[in-house]
Parts: structure tokens; C-alpha cells; sequence
């Protein structure tokens, strides 16, 4: 195996030695120089990020060899959930380490990688439950594929896990939130400190990746947006409440089973706020499609009612009890939603980010809003506030009860027969 930096791409491909040769673009090329102990390679996506891990890793191994460690080598490679490692890192690993002197036999029972003559081993994990990452120590280090979507627990265990060894951690990624990847990673690298290397390129960067979709989504998306998932940049996502919502909004499409669900915010000068969708399982994982809106001011309660899809739990906002109970003599099912500011935003960020969120994009209120819920702006970096805007917020009210109620309470209650009789 050989990385060498050209224009031209040819990654993986077979030189006139039979070496697999890898051309890196020059943000690649690097990234991969780095022997820093936290490094990290923040792209837009199909910057070509993902790829480089294996690389990295071939090259960690590699290192320990020449240093005379020949047994007893343990790594880590994780990803945010068991879907992006089962379908992208780990499938990524397997392949760029076929053929070369690493290639160990893969143990997916176990979420394992056994290297060859008896070198060691990598546990391949997600970071979905945080504790699941505490143990021994790390001498190979670990790698961290879309470390923006982990949740900052996760990135201290793996502190915790290479301290004694101070072994390295390489972070591939897209950015998704204004999180701890940018707060105690990033920001650390722009300030000088040693332990910290990351190179950002955008992802017109790979040669491979096609100029017109990235003019195409530059012409569309809303600008932070843009910057943050094809530019790689955390620029204007400090006040955005849901940066990726915006890439939820898709043509209208028809959901074959599942069950209706839905949100209520209730309103009289303020627009009273329906949002409503489908709730389905495809490959093992719950999702819902919003395809229906209702955002009216100064409308009767009872015309609301006559209005809303049948067959539908509904979330609403808890406090109004007197609404709820008059929606529930009309004959709907509606229970009181979660009012949790911060985790409705997680649960909403979580599923978004995901793919398990997608909106009709008829719901032109609720995309109006998407783009323009934020956090205060022009406080003191240290009285960052936790609570946005209010104002408009109407159907980022709705979204939250009903993405919160996914993530905490549908589970337990939607899979049971929703039947309702309309008596207005």
C-alpha cells in the first residue's frame, strides 16, 4: 500500500507493482501527516473523510511493529450508531485492509476484528450507550467515524480509554451541531495546543465528488446549512437550533403502513399548529414522515378538530388541559406531550440527523420556521442560553412534542391499535 498526493483519483486501485495506491487530494494528504494524539479530518460530505481511517490505522499498526510491539495490540473503532458501522466504517475497514499485511478475519457476533499473527484485536462499537466504551486501556488508539453525531460522554471515555498510553484518536467527520466537537476539539486546535491537529475542507475538495451537486445544494440550502454539510464549516450554526433540519424537506411521498401520529400547539392570536405523519419501521429502525401541516390563527377549536387527520395519537401541548379535553369530546386520541425544551431539541437534532426524519415539503410553515429557530444571539460566551427565540416557533414547538414523543414514549404506546370516532 502507498498514499501519494495527485489530482488525478485512483483510490484503491492496483499500481504496476500490485500495491493498492491511494491519491489523496491535498486536505487528505494532511490530515494523514499528523502525529498529533487528537487529530481530526472535518469535511462536507463525500469530502472523501471516511476512507482515511483505515489508512490511519495501517499506518498506527504499522508503528507499534517497528517499535517491537508484536502481541497484545486492542484499538477501538466506533461509530455514532450500529447503522453507520455496520454499513459504512466497518465495511470500509474490511475493505482497505484486504490484502494488506493487516488483514485480519472480521467476528460480527462479537464486533470484533482479529488482526493477523496474533497482533491484537479491534472492537468495533457505537457509541450509542456511552458506558458500552469503558474498559482497559488503548495502546493502538481509536478511531472515530462521524464523531459530530456522538454525544460528548463518548469522546471523554475515549480520553479516558487512551490516557494511559496516550495513545492516539483520529476523528473523521461531517459537522452536525455546534457540540463538543467544536467547543473542545476544534477550538482547542485554533487556539495552539499541541496535543490538537484538524484539517477542514469542503466537499468539492475530492476530485470524485460531483461540482454540479455542490452547486446545486450551494443554489438551494439555506447558507449555514450549506457551510456546515458541504462546506464542512461550523460558521453561523452557533445560533441554529436544528442545523440539518432543512435537508429533512422532501417531495411528497406516499408511507405504505405504520400508524398516524402526530403534534399539537394550541393558538388563538398566535397560529394554533398541526403537524402529523407516519410513524413506520423500515430496516429495523422507527421512522416518521410529516406530511401533514395545519397553521391557522384566530380559528374555533371545533373547526381545528373537523380538520385533523382521523386515526391519529396526538401529542399536545400540556398546558392547555381545557383544549385537550374538548379535542378528546370530539372524539380524538390526544394525550399531553413532553414540554422538555432541551431534550424535545435533542430528540429533533437525533432524529434528523439520523435519517429517520423526513417532511413533506407542502409544510411550508414548519420549513420557514426550521431556518430561522435560533438561539439568543450577542450574549456573553459564558451566559450561553439553552432556551431560543421565542416568537416564531409555533411548528418548532409541534415538531419537538411529537419528536420527543418518539424517542420516549411512542415505543411503548403507537404499536397498539389507534382507533378514534368523530363526533363534530
Amino acid at each position: 500500500m502507498k498514499a501519494t498526493e495527485n489530482n488525478t483519483y485512483a483510490w484503491g486501485k492496483k499500481d504496476k507493482q500490485g500495491r493498492r495506491e491511494y491519491r489523496l487530494h491535498p486536505g487528505q494528504s494532511k490530515v494523514l501527516r499528523s502525529r498529533r494524539r487528537f487529530t481530526a479530518a472535518i469535511a462536507g460530505t463525500g469530502g472523501g473523510k471516511t476512507v482515511l481511517g483505515p489508512l490511519w490505522l495501517l499506518r498506527r499498526l504499522k508503528e507499534l511493529e517497528d517499535e517491537g510491539v508484536v502481541r497484545g495490540m486492542i484499538g477501538m473503532v466506533i461509530a455514532p450508531t450500529y447503522k453507520i458501522l455496520s454499513r459504512a466504517t466497518v465495511p470500509t475497514l474490511i475493505d482497505t485492509f484486504r490484502g494488506t499485511l493487516y488483514e485480519g478475519r472480521f467476528l460480527e457476533a462479537k464486533g470484533q476484528y482479529i488482526l493477523p499473527r496474533n497482533l491484537g484485536i479491534l472492537y468495533l462499537l457505537s457509541s450509542d450507550n456511552p458506558n458500552g466504551l469503558e474498559g482497559g486501556q488503548l495502546n493502538i488508539g481509536a478511531w472515530l467515524d462521524e464523531a459530530g453525531q456522538m454525544k460528548y460522554s463518548a469522546w471523554l471515555a475515549l480520553c479516558r480509554r487512551t490516557g494511559v498510553n496516550q495513545a492516539p484518536v483520529f476523528i473523521t467527520t461531517t459537522p452536525y451541531l455546534s457540540n463538543w466537537l467544536k467547543t473542545e476539539f476544534l477550538d482547542y486546535f485554533i487556539k495552539g495546543d499541541p496535543d490538537y491537529f484538524c484539517v477542514v475542507w469542503a466537499s468539492n475538495a475530492n476530485p470524485a465528488y460531483p461540482q454540479a451537486e455542490y452547486d446545486r445544494a450551494k443554489r438551494t440550502l439555506p447558507k449555514a446549512t450549506f457551510e456546515m454539510m458541504y462546506g464542512g464549516l461550523f460558521t453561523g450554526m452557533e445560533g441554529l437550533v436544528f442545523p440539518t433540519l432543512p435537508l429533512c424537506f422532501v417531495k411528497p411521498r406516499k408511507i405504505y403502513g405504520g400508524k398516524r401520529v402526530g403534534a399539537l400547539d394550541f393558538g388563538w392570536r398566535a397560529p394554533f399548529c398541526a403537524l402529523s405523519g407516519i410513524l413506520y419501521i423500515k430496516d429495523g429502525e422507527q421512522k416518521l414522515h410529516i406530511d401533514y401541516e395545519r397553521y391557522l390563527p384566530q380559528t374555533k377549536l371545533v373547526d381545528h378538530s373537523n380538520a385533523l387527520p382521523e386515526s391519529c395519537l396526538w401529542f399536545a401541548d400540556p398546558a392547555e388541559p381545557d383544549s385537550i379535553s374538548d379535542l378528546r369530546d370530539f372524539g380524538h386520541s390526544v394525550v399531553k406531550a413532553n414540554n422538555s425544551i432541551m431534550a424535545g431539541i435533542e430528540a429533533v437534532n437525533s432524529l434528523a440527523i439520523s435519517g429517520c426524519l423526513s417532511i413533506s415539503d407542502t409544510c411550508e410553515n414548519t420549513y420557514a420556521e426550521s431556518v430561522a429557530y435560533q438561539f439568543p444571539q450577542n450574549l456573553d460566551k459564558k451566559e450561553k442560553s439553552e432556551i431560543p427565540v421565542g416568537g416564531m416557533d409555533h411548528a418548532m414547538d409541534t415538531l419537538r412534542y411529537l419528536c420527543m414523543a418518539i424517542k420516549k414514549t411512542i415505543p411503548r404506546t403507537v404499536l397498539r391499535s389507534v382507533t378514534t370516532r368523530r363526533t363534530a
